[in-house]
């Protein structure tokens, strides 16, 4: 049976080439009489059928093939045949993957029949929004409850994941909601390659795949779900939210994880959607810190050289590996008291817990006076000064300059819509804002729309400043929510994306050096031969002090080496002048070797998530944009393969005791 049914398969899609090899004068309304050679070939590879078999079930079947619907239209007109014959059985039927038992401690050795049904609302690529039926089943001797992707133990505290990829073919990210696992995958690439928000993917969805057809409202019978009157409307809605769609992307990127790891994925079973994951993703985050990226052993033959020299003791050959650094301007909020890491118990806030009573506090930074509010201030204390700070940072926050600034952002990024609620508008703003106050009292406020992220020096030597008693004091004022100041990424001129890190203050040249250091310190990792920064002259006179840089060339890339520094300085230009490093040019000299601007050309793309991302939590800031890098590693990966540049791994470390 299994063999003619294949048969009859492949022939129905094949009867169309058929029909083309027939003489002109040949009826092709009728099957022909004989099957053309080539395509009884097909099908006795298919079946495993000899010819004269294949003869012979073509000459019973011939007229129903002719005829009979495609193994696709059949599929395609499944929802339809549900409605019309069987809408209350539904067309998904969603079951756990094993009807026995799997716990160690149970005796139960009979199949599992405690079943509770619950309707479900399956979207799907092919179908849309469909009706469902999900099945969980409960062993009446220990407890354990087993959903379609998970079962439930720990006196219902916990649920896991089954560890076999392949049976998640649907993601339940709600009681009655389950989406396609190709759906996510999808959304994941979008993300990915062009900065998706989820709030786009949802609607795009919508209006792509959910109600195709022009009677699918007619056949649409979840509607007879949502009967007036519901108590829980949004229980069984038919409309994709973005909440979902994040649920989906989270746990697809978790079950990828644990193949990986080869470890089963827990998180509570009880909670909402946006908590329940914390754990499990604060878990792969510290993960990634300590161990790196999956492609940190990474080297191929677009960022490792073997260069060599010609020497009076003949030809002298040595590896040059290159790592590549920039920071880009994004990040998530943090608390405003200086340098403090401790996170914010919700992204409203201000201050972390820890230094939660500053919020009563004046927001001039250096004042330590209580607030003291007026009808047209909030945030500052009784100094007039401070005042009227805050009433024209208000004002500028709401003027249509700020707001044609805004709409010029937004039209490159589009904020990934939130469910909790800010209503002081007028401090959403990416300004760099101070104001300065002369010997007359004079207040001047200055406005630094673009602020550039570069590597700054750790301290500042004021007494090096002219005249400083009679330069207007400067003070900033804290009224918004503060963000982390940047990304910093490690890059292969390859394009591979070795770490990146989030800085909370400022690109210090300290702490970029300290990033570097440590992640070429894990076990297994490569230290590279030569490192190139924007601002490697203030690194190297730091790190002219550490003995782990001495066999580490540096130098500014070339860009900025022409364009952003002083041919007058004479450091910069006799340590960091790339074309002091011979292994970094081409072999006739006349260009480079390695890409250079890399890591800025990665930033750019890194610098896309800036509206995805602006609104998150750490964990989940961080869990994001790893498994952003992941993914594009893996996409730069198939490049470097077709290229021919053969990417492999450095061999790591054997454990020895």
């Amino acid at each position: 049976m299994e063999q003619m049914t294949i048969f009859i398969s492949c022939c129905c899609e094949m009867r169309n080439d058929v029909a083309t090899l027939q003489h002109a004068s040949k009826n092709t309304s009728v099957a022909p009489t004989f099957i053309p050679y080539l395509y009884l070939q097909v099908a006795s590879n298919a079946t495993g059928l000899d010819d004269g078999q294949i003869h012979v079930l073509w000459s019973a079947l011939k007229d129903h093939i002719w005829s009979a619907p495609t193994a696709k239209e059949i599929y395609l007109s499944l929802p339809q045949v549900f409605e019309q014959h069987g809408a209350h059985r539904a067309l998904y039927s969603l079951h756990p993957p094993t009807r026995h038992c799997k716990n160690d401690a149970c005796d139960k050795s009979s199949e599992l029949r405690q079943e509770n049904v619950l309707d479900a609302i399956v979207f799907t690529i092919s179908h849309g929004v469909q009706l469902g039926k999900s099945t969980d089943l409960t062993c009446d001797r220990c407890g354990y409850q087993y959903h379609y992707n998970y079962y439930v133990h720990d006196n219902c505290l916990t649920c896991t994941y089954y560890d076999d990829y392949d049976v998640h073919e649907y993601l339940q990210v709600g009681t009655h909601q389950f989406i396609e696992r190709v759906l996510a995958e999808l959304w994941t690439n979008s993300m990915m390659v062009s900065a998706t928000s989820a709030t786009s993917l949802a609607k795009t969805y919508e209006l792509t795949f959910a109600r195709n057809g022009h009677a699918f409202s007619d056949r649409y019978f979840t509607s007879s779900l949502l009967e007036e009157g519901d108590a829980e409307p949004d229980k069984f809605s038919t409309y994709l939210n973005q909440e979902q769609v994040w649920a989906a992307w989270t746990i697809l990127a978790l079950l990828r994880d644990q193949m990986v790891i080869k470890l089963p994925l827990s998180i509570p079973h009880k909670g909402d959607n946006r908590t329940r994951f914390n754990d499990a993703m604060q878990e792969r985050n510290e993960r990634i810190v300590l161990c790196g990226q999956a492609e940190l052993l990474h080297h191929c033959s677009g960022c490792m050289r073997v260069f060599e020299e010609h020497t009076s003791e003949g030809i002298k050959r040595w590896k040059c590996q290159v790592a590549v650094s920039d920071g880009v301007t994004i990040g998530h909020f943090v608390c405003k008291y200086h340098r403090c890491t401790y996170p914010l118990e919700t992204k409203l806030d201000h201050y972390c817990e820890l230094h939660s009573y500053l919020a009563n506090i004046c927001a001039v930074e250096g004042c330590s006076n209580s607030i003291v509010p007026t009808y047209r201030t909030k945030s500052t204390c009784n100094d007039q000064q401070h005042r009227e700070m805050e009433i024209q940072s208000r004002d500028r926050g709401r003027s249509m300059f700020e707001l044609k600034n805004r709409l010029a952002r937004v039209k490159t990024a589009h904020r990934e819509e939130s469910n909790d609620d800010d209503d002081d508008e007028s401090l959403y703003t990416e300004a760099l804002e101070y104001f300065e106050v002369d010997e007359a009292g004079n207040i001047t406020q200055h406005v630094d729309h673009s602020p550039v992220n570069v590597g700054v020096p750790d301290t500042t030597n004021e007494d090096q400043e002219t005249c400083p008693s009679k330069r207007p004091k400067r003070f900033k004022l804290l009224l918004a929510r503060r963000r982390s100041c940047c990304e910093v990424t490690i890059v292969r001129p390859c394009g591979i994306i070795l770490a990146r890190g989030t800085f909370n203050r400022a690109e210090a040249v300290s702490n970029v050096l300290k990033m570097v250091k440590d992640i070429f310190s894990i076990p297994g990792a490569q230290k590279p031969e030569h490192w190139i920064y924007d601002t490697a002259c203030k690194a190297k006179k730091q790190a002219m002090q550490d003995p782990w840089w001495d066999t580490v060339g540096m130098s500014v890339d070339i860009f900025h080496f022409r364009n952003k520094h002083k041919t007058t300085d004479e450091f910069c230009q006799r340590y960091c002048n790339p074309a002091d490093f011979p292994e970094l040019q081409s072999e006739d000299g006349s260009g480079w070797w390695f890409n250079s601007s890399v890591a800025e050309q990665v930033n750019v793309w890194l610098g896309s998530f800036h509206a995805i991302v602006r609104e998150m939590r750490p964990i989940r800031y961080n869990f994001f944009l790893d498994e952003m890098v992941r993914l594009r590693n893996i996409d730069v990966l198939a490049s470097l393969e077709r290229k021919g540049l053969c990417p492999t791994y450095s061999p790591c470390p054997s454990d020895t005791n």
